[in-house]
This record gives C-alpha cells, structure tokens and sequence, in this order.
C-alpha cells in the first residue's frame, strides 16, 4: 500500500517535471518491460511456488528454487546478450526505438534475479524480510527518481536509468540470499515439468496485457507522446 500512497503523493511533482513526450518514453519502456519479462522468466516463479509444497526436506525445497533460479538467470542473460548483440545492426531511424526495447530488456534482466529470492522469504513464511527487501528497493528508487528528475535534463530517460540503477544495487543482495539460503543445484527433470506447469501461464498474462497496457502502443503510434 505504501507504494501505492507514494506514488500518489509524488503524481503533482511527476507531472511539473515530465512532459508528454517524457510520459511516453516511460510508458513505452515500462510496456516492453512487462513483456519481455514474461518471456524471460517462463513464470518459473509460478512454478517454484507450486513444486517447493510438493517436497518433503528441506533439500529438495531448496533444490526447487535453485533449478528455477539457475534457468530464470540463464534465460534472462541469453536475451540480454542477444538484444545487446543487435543493437549494433539497427540504422539511426530504428535504434532509437530499439534503444527503449533495450531499456526493458535491462530493466527485465536485473529484475530477474529478486523472482525466487523474494519467493524463497513469501514460501518460508518470513515477512519481515521479504518486506524489508521490497520496502529498501522502493525507497532505493523513489529517491534515485526525484534526484535525477530534479538535477538531470532528460527527465524519460534519466527517470529510467535511475529505475536501472536502483534494480542494479539490489541485485548483489538477491544473489548472496540465494547462495547463502538456497544454493546453486540443477535438475534438468524438474525443469522440464516446471516449464510444463508454467508455460501455459504465458497466453494468460498476455490477454492481462492486451487488456491493461496494451493502449500504450497505440497511443506511441498515433499520437506524438
């Protein structure tokens, strides 16, 4: 709720600040963003709130989430490596556009890593922690935010990099909670039937987005944001 109320608080300096075009390289971003995420974690964090019930000790539990955190950071780093590869291939009349796809894929990539480590603290039943995460991540950001909209001039994508940023120092953190709570095993079966679990969430999410975010992409084509 706190976010919530932040954000609603901070909407009048948002808008003295950011103006139209500003708002759509935001939206635009936060769009593909949301996209690319889906496809780059499987829902595999659906799948380890599914399968870590089904095991008995406290191995095999940590075993679920590690599988699924190895294949959500794999995944996460082939599309980045394969969106940073092709930038080089676009003209200047497309790289600008492909340059906020390559925002979300960042943005997307980072963000990857907190899936199971938060999961690891909402599955074991440990809420102090799993809010104080959130609740540093957010403050971490909301600062980063009125910083660069206040001293920087391209307030889209400085409000963007700073969202980056944010993500970025929480990542060291995501990682030591999952090699000192979790580990690092892999089991190529138990990945094969949490994909088999997981990818019919895919469809769904995306009618979510068709029906939530999609005027987004309108709105970038046919009006001048």
């Amino acid at each position: 709720i706190l976010p919530q109320i932040v954000n609603f608080l901070l909407l009048p300096f948002y808008s003295t600040v950011l103006d139209k075009k500003e708002y759509g390289i935001i939206s635009s971003v936060e769009m593909y963003t949301y996209i690319i995420s889906i496809f780059m974690c499987l829902c595999l964090d659906r799948a380890a709130q599914r399968f870590y019930f089904d095991e008995e000790s406290l191995e095999d539990k940590k075993r679920v989430l590690s599988t699924f955190f190895v294949s959500i950071t794999v995944v996460a780093i082939i599309v980045y490596l394969t969106s940073f590869i092709f930038y080089s291939f676009f003209n200047s009349d497309t790289k600008e556009f492909y340059k906020l796809f390559y925002y979300g894929v960042v943005i997307s990539m980072l963000n990857s890593f907190s899936l199971i480590a938060l999961s690891y603290y909402r599955l074991t039943e440990n809420p102090k922690i799993y809010v104080l995460l959130k609740l540093s991540r957010f403050i971490i950001n909301t600062l980063f935010i009125i910083c660069a909209l206040v001293w920087l001039e391209e307030t889209g994508i400085a409000k963007i990099f700073a969202d980056i940023l944010s993500i970025a120092i929480m990542v060291p953190i995501y990682v030591i909670i999952i090699y000192s709570k979790i580990g690092l095993k892999f089991d190529i079966n138990l990945l094969k039937k949490g994909l088999k679990y997981s990818i019919p969430f895919i469809p769904t999410i995306l009618i979510a987005w068709v029906l939530t975010l999609s005027n987004r992409l309108f709105l970038e084509y046919y009006y001048d944001l």
